[in-house]
């Protein structure tokens, strides 16, 4: 996410006109969450608390980038129908309003659409209003986005990035390609016909037949619409069965055979075609004015609202000393990297302080390198102290005082997203090192140990002794790790021998 931005040309110099936004669909990331849980027995069982968890750890990952965050929610025009499921459009989820609060608390944006969210971020895209989509859905390019990314799989912060117009560039596919490929493949509101699949879709794509369904839906009236479907749908058919224009591996007349009569539904064709978004020229609902990107501008988040969205996602997370343990791996860089995006941000040069409109911190030390694993162009890492930002929090102290290595910080920034007049310069912090013995400086106990004299005089031997010797002739026992302090020496018949929790075999002597 952060190459992203650098790639499209983010740094100090060019303050908020190099923030790119992304906006992201709220359902499709909450629904990971939830279906990530393992499956209870007992429905009753389920804890909220962790996907709102898992939102607050990725939102933590988000802040680390120059990146504004638009989250999409849906609205009560969006379709009854998805994935096959019926929809209750006048239900809320129960995470629409925690989100919102963790989303308002780190700074990022929420934005309601009228309809589905997917389609009302195809729309934002394709207006300019935000750079990119975030989410796993493809469709978001029948709807007419733009940039679409794409976490990778079995990774946390690397995503991929795809382009309509380097796809259209390589492979001759539109945006009424990609409606055909849905309908045929199957997508949200299509269940597909099978054996057909993507592959052949992008074929017939590239054949014009996704053009020719486009221009019926936009030239033609509601009383012509259903008959030139069904000229269109034989059509099909008969592209598959000859492959008279070449796209094809050869005929497919199995595949024709296949196509129901009367594919396609005229009411999903219009709910690709013409999604209800703030764009539409009736909406039901809506205030009707379009979102503008000239809102949607970088801020730090506020900490104190963040405590709180932690104390109720996880009621231990109220005290100082669990938070400044919490939030040293997860929240803290990313809010020193959100403080270099947000306007106003400068160096004081002779006090060594990073200072925004919201914080002032202090430098203990600052290196710049070149060099950075698998990350290229120059880099800045600074030490930072984190002590404004656990006072900024405003929670009670905790039974204990704050670790010592919870109170300072190092983040790896981009050289170019530092205020001018940072110098290079070491840290002045010291701090006490033991270092452990090499094992020849270890004293190694004397070989002629012999651990009866220690139990005689009522003393404990030391830990590492040898194994103890036996007396009267006795075979000596195995070598084994022991705790002499908690054995006991039983004087029965015969000579000693020893039981207990020490684990040595007991076995008469003698």
């Amino acid at each position: 996410m952060a190459y992203l931005a650098r790639v499209n040309g983010f740094s100090y110099a060019s303050g908020a006109q190099g923030i790119q936004i992304v906006g992201v669909d709220i359902s499709a990331l909450m629904n990971q969450n939830i279906t990530v849980l393992k499956p209870s027995k007992k429905p009753y069982a389920f804890n909220p608390n962790i996907p709102m968890a898992s939102f607050f750890y990725q939102l933590c990952r988000f802040s680390r980038a120059p990146v504004v965050f638009v989250f999409v929610f849906d609205g009560p025009d969006r379709p009854d129908i998805k994935r096959q499921n019926p929809i209750n459009t006048g239900c809320v989820p129960w995470w629409t309003e925690p989100c919102k609060e963790v989303i308002e608390a780190f700074g990022f944006y929420a934005h309601q659409a009228p309809g589905e969210a997917e389609a009302e971020l195809a729309a934002m895209n394709a207006e300019g209003v935000i750079n990119a989509v975030l989410g796993p859905d493809s469709d978001v390019f029948a709807f007419g986005a733009k940039t679409v990314m794409r976490r990778v799989a079995e990774s946390v912060d690397e995503y991929e990035v795809y382009s309509a117009q380097k796809m259209n560039e390589m492979l001759g596919i539109r945006r009424s390609g990609f409606i055909l490929i849905a309908l045929l493949a199957g997508g949200d509101y299509s269940s597909g016909i099978d054996k057909i699949g993507a592959g052949n879709g992008a074929c017939l794509a590239r054949a014009g037949l996704g053009d020719a369904l486009e221009k019926i839906v936009h030239q033609f009236s509601s009383q012509d619409f259903n008959y030139s479907l069904k000229h269109w749908s034989q059509e099909l058919k008969r592209e598959l069965s000859t492959n008279s224009r070449g796209f094809l591996g050869g005929k497919m007349k199995a595949m024709a055979r296949l196509i129901p009569s009367d594919f396609p539904d005229p009411k999903i064709v219009n709910l690709y075609f013409n999604p209800i978004t703030s764009w539409s020229t009736a909406v039901t609902g809506s205030s009707g004015q379009v979102p503008s990107s000239m809102s949607w501008v970088a801020r730090e988040p506020d900490l104190k609202k963040l405590a709180v969205a932690c104390s109720n996602i996880q009621r231990a997370w109220r005290t100082r000393d669990i938070l400044a343990k919490k939030l040293y791996g997860t929240l803290w860089e990313g809010v020193v990297l959100r403080m270099l995006t947000v306007p106003g941000v400068h160096y004081d040069k002779a006090r060594r302080h990073l200072i925004s409109p919201t914080h002032d911190l202090t430098l203990d030390e600052l290196k710049f390198n070149s060099k950075r694993k698998n990350q290229p162009g120059d880099w800045a890492r600074i030490k930072i102290f984190t002590s404004p930002l656990i006072d900024a929090l405003d929670v009670p102290a905790g039974e204990e005082d704050v670790k010592e290595k919870y109170l300072s910080i190092r983040v790896w920034t981009p050289r170019e997203y530092l205020p001018p007049g940072m110098e290079a310069f070491k840290s002045k912090t010291t701090r006490s090192i033991v270092k452990k013995p090499k094992p020849s400086e270890v004293q190694s106990p004397s070989p002629d140990l012999n651990i009866f004299a220690f139990l005689e005089r009522g003393e404990t031997p030391p830990f590492g002794s040898p194994p103890m010797t036996a007396k009267s002739g006795a075979k000596p026992i195995s070598k084994q790790p022991h705790n002499a302090s908690l054995c006991s020496v039983n004087e029965g018949d015969g000579p000693m021998h020893y039981e207990g929790p020490c684990n040595w075999k007991k076995r008469r002597l003698g």
